[in-house]
């Protein structure tokens, strides 16, 4: 058998072809992102390079990935619970639903390999991703996808901070 690999492109390169950024800016915003250890596409919108719109949908035209549309969508709670909240949240995913034998993902960076891979060992199946928006994803998970309370961690060392992130996040409505 022969197995060939296509050289996958990354958001950077990707970008600067697109003329969204030029090479300085992308060798500037790789080295800020080294320096606090941020992903790429996060540390280009921080320094107002680029948006979110202009990363999305570069990333679903130049990859051939589907915008996965997650606003005006309903899930299945069973295909919601494949995948556990707390990692759902911790990677800005949403499970959508089986099409050709594969489960397909919202992803917040649908060129995180490590995360679809690690939804594949956790669902038993092959997971392809579709992308949509950090926002998008995270207000879906608040609204149908919190956490049972027993799996929730609790600091009980005297500094609660769970409060303070909840009001926070009353805050933002």
């Amino acid at each position: 058998h022969w197995v060939f690999f296509m050289k996958r492109k990354k958001i950077g390169e990707i970008l600067v072809q697109e003329n969204f950024l030029t090479p300085e800016q992308l060798d500037q915003a790789l080295v800020e992102a080294k320096k606090k250890k941020n992903r790429l596409g996060a540390t280009l919108i921080l320094m107002d390079l680029i948006t979110e719109d202009d990363i999305f949908q570069v990333l679903s035209r130049q990859l051939g990935i589907p915008q996965a549309g997650l606003a005006s969508k309903k899930i299945n709670p069973k295909i919601l619970d494949l995948i556990p909240a707390d990692f759902c949240y911790k990677n800005h995913v949403v499970p959508l639903g089986f099409k050709d034998k594969s489960l397909w993902v919202a992803m917040a960076d649908p060129t995180d390999y490590e995360t679809l891979k690690d939804m594949a060992f956790i669902t038993e199946c092959r997971t392809k991703p579709a992308i949509e928006k950090s926002k998008i994803i995270l207000d879906f998970l608040m609204r149908y996808h919190s956490p049972p309370l027993e799996t929730q961690e609790y600091d009980l060392s005297g500094e609660d901070t769970t409060a303070d992130e909840i009001q926070v996040m009353d805050t933002i409505d």
